[in-house]
């Protein structure tokens, strides 16, 4: 049946929601590596309707290193 009885936005909701989790996750692994180690450490969460897509959105230098991960 369309619209869905949740509403056409159900999925943005889901979708923001696992960002939100993902987001929390990458700031404890970041709060948790070893200070004495000086790291620069930069993370964000994107989306897209491709993996290429998602990376386009990443504001990055060239020599910068890029981790992916998916869930």
């Amino acid at each position: 049946m369309y619209p869905p009885e949740t509403g056409i936005h159900a999925e943005d909701m889901i979708a923001a929601a696992w960002a939100e989790q993902a987001t929390q996750a990458q700031a404890e692994a970041i709060a948790a590596l070893p200070a004495d180690l000086g790291l620069d450490v930069e993370s964000a969460v994107v989306s897209g309707r491709s993996w290429a897509a998602a990376v386009d959105r990443l504001e990055r230098e060239r020599d910068e290193v890029l981790v992916l991960g998916s869930s």
